[in-house]
């Protein structure tokens, strides 16, 4: 993983950001991203952290889904595999709570500790779902650290 990466002067770049465990527009995007063979994905961060029950009751024209942040990580984790190079990530705030910045609060007190006291899909459900070659919980995988 480098910390730069220069994209090609030309072709499609499909940008997405603030998915906050979003499986649905995630699902979206990916179909974008596959649908043009050469496309690069790059995702601006805040992968994780969806709404909590009562904010889904609460605004529910804002926040019309399920926190699937699990999921999302897997699947992003299974895009980057099956297309290296072409798939990149910034790690937005919610992101970096999980490696050692400071930790959000948007939906619960503490994000962080809230999404990783959570039981994740029994990893074989999970990357059977995304694809992934192996689990990638813990968040984030070593590599992307």
């Amino acid at each position: 993983m480098s910390r730069h990466h220069i994209l090609p002067p030309r072709g499609t770049l499909l940008v997405g950001a603030d998915l906050h465990g979003n499986l649905d527009d995630l699902s979206r995007l990916q179909s974008l991203f596959l649908a043009e063979p050469r496309a690069h994905l790059l995702l601006l961060g805040d992968l994780v952290h969806g709404p909590a029950g009562w904010t889904r009751e609460h605004d529910p024209a804002l926040y019309d889904y399920e926190d699937r942040s699990f999921e999302v990580v897997q699947r992003v984790h299974a895009l980057r595999q099956a297309h290296p190079g072409r798939v990149h990530l910034v790690l937005g705030n919610h992101d970096h709570s999980h490696v050692g910045g400071e930790h959000t609060s948007k939906f619960h007190p503490d994000e962080a500790a809230h999404l990783e006291s959570a039981s994740p899909p029994t990893s074989a459900s999970c990357c059977a779902r995304c694809s992934a070659t192996r689990c990638c919980w813990p968040w984030p995988p070593a590599e992307w650290r």
